[in-house]
């Protein structure tokens, strides 16, 4: 589905711009259309989606799914954030497509998948949303009332990532709540 919507989008897209995409012997090159190419035909031939380099073919997959979430097709955006996934697994977006995934869940209320969801998103490889997964699961948490595991959610987070930029947010939240707790 991902790879239709992306062919799609590309083809409606192409020549909307002065900025044209060619293949040249090293792969591809832009210019702009009233650039001379070496071949006239050439240089006026409008890309195909196949035609594009494998990583321009995925942030534009990962656009239309990013897309999708942001206008509140929650369930469309995940079948396809899942899509990329599939196709490349190792990508530096995989990770970012299994937190859109939960926060999706989340927006829908349906806390327990979301918890599923950012717990993935969390053990994919040199993930940069790996610290906001374990925020949201903690949140998933205090949503549902356990706010023992959520506790012990954010205690984790600032012992993986004592240099997180959050974390003297995440240690004065958990001396706060502490302190609630103290008073009861």
């Amino acid at each position: 589905e991902i790879r239709s919507l992306a062919k799609t989008f590309v083809a409606q897209n192409s020549g909307k711009s002065d900025v044209k995409i060619r293949p040249n012997n090293t792969g591809f090159q832009a210019f702009r259309s009233e650039d001379r190419g070496q071949n006239k035909r050439e240089a006026t031939r409008e890309p195909t989606f196949e035609s594009l380099p494998p990583r321009v073919r995925y942030l534009v997959m990962y656009s239309i799914a990013l897309a999708s979430y942001r206008t509140g097709e929650y369930a469309k955006a995940r079948i396809l954030f899942r899509d990329l996934i599939q196709i490349n697994p190792e990508s530096p977006y995989a990770d970012n497509a299994a937190y859109w995934i939960g926060r999706s869940y989340e927006n829908e209320g349906k806390l327990n998948q979301a918890i599923d969801a950012y717990v993935r998103a969390s053990n994919l490889p040199d993930g940069d949303r790996r610290p906001y997964a374990w925020i949201n699961i903690a949140a998933c948490f205090f949503k549902l009332g356990q706010y023992d595991r959520g506790k012990a959610v954010l205690r984790e987070l600032v012992k993986r990532y004592p240099n997180y930029r959050m974390e003297p947010v995440l240690t004065g939240l958990l001396a706060q709540l502490a302190k609630a707790e103290k008073r009861k």
